[in-house]
């Protein structure tokens, strides 16, 4: 493991900073935060994220289906009622009570994991500890969600201008365009591309730089 993922700097950094290397680094492992008194644990496999049976929380999968108006409290009721009568796990109840079709509930897994992640990016007071894991995770519910378009979707969902300034590099830092990945795999708008567009991997650029500013 690089050192970084140990180091002071990995303690204070931004979310988006931690993602992003856990990504470059192609790390496997489990990273435990806890953000605005909430634990949390995301799972990695080769630098993307997964959702295992180390991070994925039933309670917390359950209260996602509510919250986003996937289930009402009823329906989730009569889960709870049919995994205990048969005991059986609530994913599999979601699919015997025929609240979800399976191929529903994997994209809605996708979307859980996602979220425990995109969560973090506003969230304050981070404690943070990634341990590494030398074998294969344990069951994989959802595999390779890609970081890149994770890390550009949590920062288009920032509102808080501090939050925001704080992900961003340091005056003086050298930014560099990646040449190995094209803008449309990323479905960038078109101001998004124009700020690409200017990047150089020879030069440091500031907001003057911009040309709108």
């Amino acid at each position: 493991m690089d050192d970084w993922l140990a180091s002071e700097e990995f303690a204070r950094a931004p979310i988006a900073r931690v993602l992003a290397e856990i990504w470059r680094q192609g790390q496997s492992g489990s990273l435990y935060v806890k953000a605005d008194g909430v634990p949390k644990c995301l799972s990695f496999e080769r630098g993307s994220l997964i959702l295992d049976s180390a991070s994925f929380e039933e309670k917390d999968f359950l209260r996602f289906l509510l919250t986003t108006g996937e289930a009402d409290l009823i329906a989730l009721a009569r889960v709870e009622e049919h995994a205990q009568k048969n005991e059986v796990p609530a994913l599999r109840a979601l699919v015997e009570t025929s609240l979800f079709e399976p191929e529903r509930l994997w994209t809605l897994l996708e979307s859980y994991a996602r979220e425990e992640a995109l969560s973090l990016f506003g969230a304050r007071g981070h404690e943070r500890e990634f341990h590494v894991r030398a074998g294969p995770p344990g069951r994989v519910l959802v595999g390779a969600i890609d970081i890149p378009s994770l890390l550009l979707e949590g920062i288009r969902r920032m509102k808080d201008d501090t939050v925001l300034a704080g992900s961003l590099p340091a005056d003086g830092d050298m930014v560099r365009r990646l040449p190995s990945f094209s803008p449309d795999a990323f479905r960038l708008s078109l101001t998004e591309r124009y700020v690409l567009g200017l990047l150089d991997a020879a030069s440091e650029r500031n907001g003057s730089d911009l040309g709108i500013v």
